[in-house]
């Protein structure tokens, strides 16, 4: 659409919750903490959150567990975040929280999708040191609606339509914002006619057969 998406998301109660979760494990001596859920639920939103909102700005987001064993030798480093950290080999990860220890680094989150989890299982002794886990969920429906209505406000809804756009992204955020851009565009086309299930199932099937 032109100019771009306007709405500024916000946390969901459950993001909002595993946030908290997560600082509380900062709070307390060589936390470690794991934050992690599905493709498109919002780690890396929540993991800027987590920066944003960590005390002295002394900690820092590396997109690898290599680059984050880099920033262990930052002076003044308090509080390291790691993001996609699922893509790394359990003995990588093993190996990220020992520096960690080593350097008496205070506060260590490691960010990632499910097979994080994976990961911590194969790795007893690693499991062990972590103190909190973090599982990002899915949205609600009522979720699903509050983001349809406050990202792009000026769109009808028909009834079941929110409902239908719910069930194809299965409440994944990313997937949420998309089908309602998308929707957007069609309504902006008939601004008076409200977008129907059969809209949203419609625009569905056209992104999938693009997508293909």
């Amino acid at each position: 659409m032109n100019g771009g998406p306007t709405w500024t998301p916000r946390l969901t109660g459950g993001q909002e919750a595993a946030c908290a979760r997560v600082l509380y494990a900062l709070e307390r001596p060589a936390g470690v903490a794991i934050l992690c859920g599905p493709a498109g639920t919002g780690v890396s939103t929540l993991l800027h959150e987590i920066l944003r909102r960590t005390r002295g700005g002394e900690a820092r987001l590396a997109r690898s567990v290599d680059a984050a064993q880099r920033l262990l030798a930052t002076d003044g480093l308090a509080t390291l975040l790691v993001d996609d950290a699922h893509l790394a080999t359990a003995a990588a990860l093993g190996d990220l929280v020992e520096s960690a220890e080593e350097a008496r680094h205070p506060g260590l989150v490691l960010g990632g999708q499910g097979r994080l989890l994976t990961l911590l299982h194969r790795a007893p002794a690693l499991d062990a040191r972590v103190q909190v886990r973090a599982v990002l969920q899915p949205l609600t429906p009522a979720e699903t609606a509050t983001i349809a209505h406050e990202f792009r406000p000026a769109v009808r809804w028909g009834p079941d339509s929110l409902r239908v756009l719910h069930d194809i992204a299965g409440g994944i955020p990313a997937g949420v914002v998309r089908l309602v851009e998308l929707c957007a565009v069609v309504a902006a086309a008939e601004p008076a006619r409200p977008i129907e299930a059969a809209d949203v199932e419609a625009i569905h099937v056209r992104l999938t057969t693009t997508a293909a």
